[in-house]
């Protein structure tokens, strides 16, 4: 599945193929891409992923487009949809390096609905 045929199973248009993380669907929820890697299971039960905006910094229309995006979802208590991003370089991403150019392959999860739990101006947590 390409990128964008991913956001469009929720009825959400990427503002940039090329750099956005995220879209506001046609219902109102956050659609976020997500690094398969970065997920753990949290205390609770829920599973969370989380990150830092510093390993976003290649990338500042996107990342400034996330932010607001994430605002956005954490104070309007929007329902997170997820695009899982399964890195063809894990390494690139671990480091924060550019992983555009691997050979990434994307997974809609329609069953998994997050909110954003942890928002600071270091980084986020969205618990599914």
């Amino acid at each position: 599945m390409k990128y964008t045929e991913a956001f469009a199973q929720y009825d959400a248009t990427l503002a940039s193929r090329r750099w956005a993380y995220s879209a506001l669907a046609e219902d109102g929820s956050l659609v976020l891409s997500c690094w398969g890697r970065r997920f753990h299971f949290h205390p609770g039960g829920s599973l969370r992923y989380a990150d830092k905006f510093s390993r976003w910094a290649l990338n500042p229309r996107g990342k400034s487009l996330l932010q607001k995006h994430l605002k956005q979802a954490f104070e309007g208590g929007l329902p997170v949809r997820l695009v899982i991003a399964n890195a063809g370089d894990p390494d690139a991403v671990d480091a924060g390096r550019d992983a555009s150019k691997a050979p990434n392959t994307w997974d809609v999860r329609k069953d998994l609905t997050g909110r954003v739990v942890e928002l600071t101006t270091e980084g986020f947590a969205v618990d599914f």
